[in-house]
């Protein structure tokens, strides 16, 4: 009898991990457009990777920035890696919900900042390609 119900039970889990797992995954939304707000700050980074003084040389590079050039800053149009940027922000954040809307995006070299397109000023979240968070840049 115990090993009847054992059996029975064993499918009604796995298929309850199962669907666990379909929701789980990262929900693709649009890219959002940038806003005024959202420009300004990708201007503003482009000047901290074109700047010269040895300072901001370091401050790059241990941001992951050593060597890249502002003109490979370009906005993201893939709605996946706008969704994964965003979900791995929220992990990181710890969120217990998903953000209303994808971050503003942009590929910057080797990694990605995201960063909220509604706020005036707003954290810039450096992510790598594998889309985890190593960084934030705090308004």
């Amino acid at each position: 009898m115990k090993r009847t119900t054992l059996l029975l039970a064993v499918p009604m889990l796995l298929a309850g991990c199962m669907s666990h797992n379909v929701q789980g995954t990262i929900r693709t939304a649009e890219c959002p457009t940038p806003s005024e707000h959202a420009l300004r700050q990708v201007a503003d980074l482009k000047r901290v990777l074109a700047d010269t003084n040895g300072v901001m040389t370091e401050y790059r590079a241990g941001l992951g920035f050593a060597g890249v050039s502002p003109n490979s800053v370009v906005g993201v149009t893939d709605p996946h890696t706008c969704s994964a940027v965003t979900a791995a922000v929220a992990s990181y954040l710890r969120r217990t919900d998903p953000m209303a809307e994808n971050l503003f995006v942009v590929r910057v070299g080797p990694r990605y900042v995201a960063l909220d397109p509604n706020q005036e000023s707003a954290a810039q979240y450096v992510l790598t390609r594998k889309y985890e968070v190593t960084n934030y840049l705090a308004p």
